[in-house]
């Protein structure tokens, strides 16, 4: 017998504690939130191969959404943006268009909202534009840009076709006249890095839609 090896220990290892074995078979519950994005798959359908696979120790229904909906929120995660003076302008258009009287004719025609703001500040840029259109797009750039009095390091605009020929989560192509405006600029090429956001991540359309919905709720409504 090993040195300092006393009763307890060694009646541990001659007779180690025997791990109940699980009442049930757990499912995997990641892949049951992988499947359910698949068109047609439903909680009762993954239920029906779980029982399957595991006969007498699967859980029944109601236990097995119940765990899965615990699983799911427990993967709920928020993440805290730090931004840095300067470093990004948040761009897209406000969802609801604004009424436009022509003084002459009387005839209301409308109008498109560009919205930018300032990721560090939430200082707000808003103007109403005719269209969506490239040459609004670039020429309410310059306003931006004028308001502002300087330029930032990146430019993050949504998917839109204005600015995005072709989306993609690293390597998107950028229309060439935007891609143009920002040589001109001299600002990073954006396109060419993974800080190109074309196309808001989850926390960019956190970072700016909330300040479009307060433009909607508190501009846009009332004038509308």
């Amino acid at each position: 017998m090993p040195e300092g090896t006393n009763e307890a220990r060694l009646e541990a290892q001659l007779f180690p504690a025997k791990t109940p074995p699980a009442r049930f078979a757990e499912p995997d519950y990641f892949q049951v939130h992988q499947e359910l994005k698949t068109k047609g798959v439903t909680l009762q359908l993954l239920w029906a191969e779980y029982v399957e696979r595991h006969g007498d120790k699967a859980r029944r229904y109601s236990q097995f959404c119940h765990h899965y909906r615990l699983w799911r929120g427990r993967q709920r995660r928020s993440m805290r943006q730090v931004h840095r003076a300067g470093e990004k302008i948040y761009i897209d258009y406000c969802g609801p268009t604004v009424p436009v009287v022509d003084r002459s004719t009387g005839e209301m025609s409308k109008a498109q909202v560009f919205v930018a703001v300032l990721g560090a500040s939430s200082y707000t840029f808003a103007e109403a534009t005719c269209s969506q259109s490239l040459p609004d797009w670039i020429a309410f750039h310059q306003q931006m840009l004028a308001f502002y009095g300087g330029v930032p390091e990146l430019l993050v605009p949504d998917n839109l076709k204005a600015a995005v020929t072709k989306a993609d989560r690293y390597t998107p192509q950028i229309n060439e006249t935007y891609a143009e405006l920002v040589t001109m600029r001299e600002w990073f090429h954006l396109g060419q890095s993974q800080e190109w956001k074309a196309g808001f991540t989850k926390e960019d359309k956190n970072a700016c839609h909330w300040h479009k919905r307060n433009f909607d709720t508190y501009t846009v409504r009332r004038i509308s």
